[in-house]
């Protein structure tokens, strides 16, 4: 199954060249395996962004920390980065943010992460989940000034007093499976 889901998502990466070779490294190595859960949210989150595409998230089995994600709709997110997040707004923000680079066209893996992050934020807001929650995420991560002032700019435009879904049972069940 991991070497199918492998070939599906080198064939959207046929633009992103940069991006083939360590995602064949990755899932060479690890094992993958595609969830019910956290694709449910990406479909229900693309249909939120008018992401009119299949889509689909794979997990891998790593203690290595990262998302990518393809222009055909697969998003593969490490075990170890899942194991890392504080709730479920977080992982929501994470498939989001992946989605806004598909949506976007980002073809490179320095692509503005800027603006992934603003189409993700108001998306989850759209949602119904705590965007001020979800950035709890980027606290430990190292990200640039500009990017934690932009971000600090969409949290400042979305109603403060709005109490979104922040974590679930079910992420927290899936979260303990892997």
């Amino acid at each position: 199954m991991g070497k199918l889901l492998l070939l599906i998502f080198l064939f959207g990466c046929s633009q992103q060249k940069n991006l083939v070779a360590p995602i064949v490294a990755i899932t060479e190595k690890h094992e993958t395996s595609q969830s019910a859960y956290p694709t449910q949210l990406a479909q229900d989150l693309a249909r939120s962004m008018k992401l009119n595409r299949h889509v689909s998230v794979s997990i891998v089995r790593s203690n290595e920390q990262y998302a990518f994600c393809s222009n055909n709709g697969t998003i593969l997110i490490s075990s170890g980065l899942i194991r890392t997040i504080p709730n479920e707004a977080s992982f929501v923000f994470i498939i989001a943010h992946e989605l806004a680079h598909i949506q976007l066209e980002h073809q490179e893996n320095n692509a503005n992460e800027e603006d992934a992050d603003k189409l993700a934020l108001t998306a989850i807001f759209r949602a119904g989940f705590s965007p001020h929650h979800a950035v709890s995420i980027l606290a430990h991560g190292r990200i640039t000034d500009s990017r934690r002032a932009n971000i600090q700019d969409v949290l400042r435009s979305l109603p403060i007093d709005f109490t979104g879904i922040i974590d679930r049972e079910i992420f927290q069940q899936f979260k303990l499976s892997l």
